[in-house]
């Protein structure tokens, strides 16, 4: 039997171990049913380079040329592909007194061999990952994971030191985003994860192992110099000293040799809940900000995706302890204006996003949103505990100021400024992830917008009005939205702004009918662009942690992502949505006695009658 498998492994190989497609081959091997096996014989069938049998050392790669570097992938597979067609035919397993010792080998041999190696990673900002190893390690990472699957169900995985080695290694599989990942690999990671009865939350595993023992010394050389080593602000920061001819990777392996640390960080981060980071906060806080600190984008992105998650979880009276409030504040603010042209559209985006959603999470964390008739917050308690005469209604009315101020801060230094770098004729995707934004800061301000009346409205109504609009529908659906909002939350002062409001709905609507009488006219389609982002606002688009979001690997509480809804805009959801506002803006003017507003509609209807289905 086992020298079938190895037979149907070798046609697999020379047939191209390069390509995903060998997988399919591997029915040749399992199609047989006769004959039995342990553990142990199956053990000692497996042939590793150089006679090695008891485990993969860490120069077991040093070889001299790419050729030979391909030639011991290839052997890797082959001994995998073994493994993983044995271990799948568990009928054909018998029972030996060695088993325990020899799953054990197992595990501790795949765990070893699925994790990403230097040669396949990238080792500078410039250069970009193995084309030609890295396909043969995506076929050998899925192999092994598979293979730690289907030994789990039948030696399930015990706690202990050698159980938290292979969380770990499996764990690096838990974001699609990443290089050495593929859909296969990922799908496997979460099926073991989820089948490895509670282990993966354990907090021994959590904190001991892969906080203390794995992520502690990757991070050791990078903490940012605001903050001290008990993760508390730094009194007087100054500048981190860097010792000359020493480079980037070597004080950050976490980016380079160990790029799979930020990956196993985030899968922490999604497994903890709020006592946890609360009592282990010295170690989550330095690795998170030093890779928000990173000067690549892409780094950028994941630090800022990786504070949103810390954020979630962490309550208010430890940001006010910590004094970590402005710290996060000046490390997220500049990643808003990471713009083009300085910065590539494809790379900008995603950190906008990821940006924004992590200074709405620090907001919610300092400032807890009131509610009607809601208790009083924690952070109000906490003040009223250590201070008999302070009111309770005052400070949680200067908790709401305070709040309102940081909304302010938002809009006027990342909005407004993001805005005046990239308008809306030149970079229409920035514009509608922007719009998205400012309603949201809107919704959360409420009357308070009052003030920013005269920044918001004229933006947005230069947005509506711009004659190529048409081209983005996504870019004028998002600036409708704002603008609804804009009118929900400010209705008492919508007299003074209905001139510049009808302006711009009376220009987007025109240029809105203009561009379908022409696509009619053409015998084509309606104007709709593809590839943009629609939809309710959310805090993130990355499929990956869709993906996570969907298999439950996050523990609990709130989510990181909300799945966006990316049905495409037309230009009658843009009309729709602008039949709204005018609607709106009639309700809100209705009681008026000093001007009557339906007067109004009709004498610009009248004036043009393609304006009344828009105002009727």
């Amino acid at each position: 039997m086992l020298r079938k498998y190895r037979a149907a492994a070798q046609r697999v190989n020379k047939s191209g171990v390069s390509s995903l497609q060998g997988l399919d081959t591997k029915s040749e091997a399992r199609g047989e049913q006769s004959g039995s096996y342990t553990l142990t014989e199956l053990k000692n069938t497996v042939e590793l380079h150089d006679g090695e049998s008891s485990s993969v050392r860490t120069h077991y790669f040093r070889a001299q040329s790419k050729a030979t570097k391909l030639l011991m992938y290839e052997q890797r597979i082959e001994n995998l592909f073994v493994i993983e067609a044995a271990l799948q035919n568990k009928r054909n397993i018998k029972e030996s007194f060695e088993d325990e010792a020899s799953a054990f080998w197992f595990y501790r041999l795949l765990s070893e061999l699925i994790v990403p190696t230097a040669d396949v990673l990238p080792q500078s900002e410039y250069e970009k990952a193995d084309g030609q190893k890295l396909p043969s390690f995506h076929l050998l990472s899925y192999l092994g994971i598979t293979s730690l699957v289907h030994l789990s169900q039948i030696k399930p995985l015990g706690s202990g030191n050698l159980s938290a080695k292979v969380i770990c290694s499996v764990s690096i599989f838990t974001d699609l985003s990443d290089v050495w990942n593929t859909r296969a690999s990922y799908d496997a990671a979460c099926r073991l994860l989820t089948e490895d009865g509670g282990l993966a939350s354990s907090t021994t595993i959590l904190v001991d192992h892969l906080l203390r023992s794995v992520l502690k010394p990757l991070f050791a050389n990078s903490a940012p110099s605001t903050i001290t080593p008990a993760g508390r602000q730094a009194i007087d920061p100054g500048r981190k000293q860097v010792e000359l001819g020493q480079f980037e990777s070597q004080t950050k392996p976490w980016k380079y040799q160990a790029a799979w640390g930020v990956t196993v960080l985030r899968f922490v981060l999604q497994r903890m809940n709020t006592p946890l980071v609360e009592v282990n906060w010295p170690l989550l806080v330095p690795p998170v900000l030093a890779v928000l600190d990173d000067s690549s984008t892409a780094m950028k992105t994941k630090g800022a995706r990786l504070v949103t998650r810390l954020l979630y979880l962490t309550p208010p009276e430890l940001l006010i302890r910590t004094g970590l409030f402005p710290v996060f504040r000046d490390a997220l603010k500049p990643c808003t204006l990471f713009l083009p042209t300085l910065t590539p559209l494809e790379e900008s985006l995603p950190l906008l996003k990821a940006a924004y959603s992590a200074l709405f999470a620090l907001g919610n964390a300092r400032f807890p949103p009131a509610s009607d008739g809601a208790e009083p917050s924690s952070q109000t308690t906490s003040l009223l505990r250590n201070s008999k005469s302070a009111n309770a209604e005052k400070i949680a009315f200067q908790a709401q100021v305070d709040r309102s101020h940081y909304l302010s801060a938002i809009l006027r230094s990342c909005i407004f400024a993001a805005h005046a770098h990239c308008p809306e004729s030149t970079y229409p995707r920035i514009t509608t992830l922007l719009c998205w934004e400012l309603r949201d800061i809107v919704i959360e301000m409420g009357p308070s917008t009052t003030r920013h009346l005269k920044d918001i409205i004229p933006l947005l109504i230069e947005i509506l009005n711009n004659p190529f609009g048409t081209a983005s529908p996504e870019m004028l659906e998002a600036a409708a939205q704002a603008l609804k909002q804009v009118l929900l939350r400010a209705w008492a002062r919508a007299s003074r702004w209905r001139g510049e409001v009808l302006m711009g709905l009376v220009g987007c609507w025109m240029h809105v009918l203009d561009e379908e009488q022409n696509s009619r006219g053409r015998g084509g389609t309606k104007s709709t662009l593809t590839g943009e982002v629609v939809g309710p606002r959310i805090r993130e688009i990355d499929e990956s942690y869709e993906e996570q979001e969907s298999r439950k690997l996050q523990s609990s509480g709130k989510q990181d992502d909300v799945k966006l809804n990316d049905d495409e805009v037309s230009l009658e959801n843009v009309k729709a949505t602008l039949k709204g506002i005018a609607g709106i803006l009639r309700a809100s003017l209705k009681d008026d006695v000093d001007l009557d507003i339906d007067s109004e509609y009709d004498l610009m209807i009248s004036k043009e009658e393609r304006l009344k289905e828009l105002l009727d």
